[in-house]
């Protein structure tokens, strides 16, 4: 170091000598052979640089998975307006897009469909559905005489695997799948309540695209009940909003209220679900529980 020497008449003489310093040796960061990143690693600024530092400039990527997301219904209008009685707002739309962009999904393209089957097969083959990775259909996933997801399902030649899952909230769920020459396709019906969307996408839809983007699939974690659990008791499981924090060492949630499956009012100052086995009457207070994260920072 040039703050280690004295500089004169073109000699140095070294004034300061500390041994073995500022030398870079050969294989002292990794080894040859050594795995430097894991399969199915988001490749953040950190990543980039590292494949950069090692001339691994053309890595091997899944690319961007493109969704086209359609609502449904009559009743739903814009935020701008205001709602006439039997109207809501489409909060959906901005949920879905919001939750797809925040879990790595950025092209969302988004539709809106009256209860009409004519329009929506017509949206849907003007927008070039079956070029899309991902069809989510939000509504109409139902058994009512103007649910028609699952006709759309037949319109876009999927497969149908389930069509209810034993969750609340969310029980109207249909699952389905495309099988092209050269590409496959998923497809949701989705409940039309938003904290059914809300459960139904992190539960399933989350999961299928940590799969096509190469992540391995989000698992759930336990932390301790600080407050007690009660009117839980349904024949069906349920994933219960919860906030949750880091208290000495360990991780603590509390259950968040909700009035029914479109109540969100709670869901911003929430972190969690909370897993609640079918049929179970209370949860006391104390007790460890299954948790599920909902936001991509704890992750």
């Amino acid at each position: 170091m040039q703050e280690h020497v004295d500089a004169s008449g073109g000699r140095i003489r070294v004034v300061k000598r500390i041994a073995a310093s500022h030398v870079r040796l050969r294989g002292e960061d990794a080894r040859a052979g050594e795995v430097l990143l894991e399969p199915g690693t988001t490749l953040d600024a950190t990543a980039v640089a590292l494949l950069a530092s090692v001339g691994k400039a053309t890595p091997l990527v899944s690319k961007q998975p493109r969704i086209l997301h359609l609502t449904t219904g009559d009743e739903i209008v814009s935020p701008e307006q205001t709602p006439s009685p039997g109207q809501i707002r489409n909060s959906n739309a901005f949920l879905i897009s919001a939750l797809c962009r925040e879990f790595g999904a950025e092209a969302v393209d988004h539709f809106h469909a009256a209860d009409d089957l004519g329009e929506l097969t017509r949206i849907v083959t003007e927008a070039k559905a079956e070029t899309y990775d991902m069809v989510l259909i939000s509504g109409g996933s139902g058994q009512g005489s103007y649910d028609f997801s699952g006709e759309l399902f037949r319109h876009l030649g999927a497969t149908i695997h389930f069509r209810e899952v034993n969750v609340r909230p969310g029980k109207p769920l249909i699952f389905g799948t495309t099988a092209r020459e050269h590409s496959a396709q998923i497809i949701f019906g989705l409940p039309g309540n938003a904290l059914s969307h809300f459960v139904c996408f992190h539960l399933f839809v989350r999961r299928a695209l940590d799969r096509l983007l190469a992540r391995s699939p989000a698992t759930t974690t336990r932390a301790h009940l600080t407050e007690r659990m009660s009117d839980t008791n349904n024949a069906r499981e349920t994933w219960w909003p919860a906030r949750i924090v880091l208290k000495e060492g360990r991780i603590e949630c509390r259950a968040l209220p909700w009035q029914s499956s479109g109540d969100i009012t709670r869901l911003p100052a929430g972190h969690a679900l909370i897993h609640v086995p079918a049929s179970t009457s209370h949860i006391d207070t104390g007790t460890m529980v299954e948790i599920l994260s909902t936001r991509a920072q704890f992750l």
